[in-house]
């Protein structure tokens, strides 16, 4: 099962990354000033993260791949890493809908 962690940044934001059983990042939200606020960006990250429809694969300028999570309102609620291929990003959104549903928050 995957687990969400908190990151604080250097400006003080913190973001969470969803980590996969193996402790492996696949997915990272943007920076938020409260917990009030990421608690709601992670409960909309697994509302979403089933719905194939909330996911945009996107291609990088050298020719690498990465993809969006977005709310039902079209907002970008979590990124991918950078994939090799667009195969590989797949395999990405699919690691996320496995993981996020039933993700809990690790502090």
């Amino acid at each position: 099962m995957g687990y969400f962690e908190i990151k604080k940044r250097r400006d003080g934001q913190i973001l969470l990354n969803l980590k996969s059983s193996n402790s492996m990042t696949i997915l990272t939200t943007e920076g938020y000033n409260s917990a009030e606020d990421y608690a709601e960006s992670m409960e909309a990250i697994k509302k979403n993260a089933i719905n194939d429809a909330c996911y945009v694969i996107k291609e990088t300028a050298d020719r690498k791949f990465y993809f969006d999570l977005k709310a039902a309102n079209g907002s970008v609620i979590g990124k991918s890493g950078i994939y090799m291929t667009k195969a590989a990003a797949g395999r990405g959104v699919d690691a996320v809908k496995r993981n996020a549903p039933d993700a809990h928050l690790k502090e």
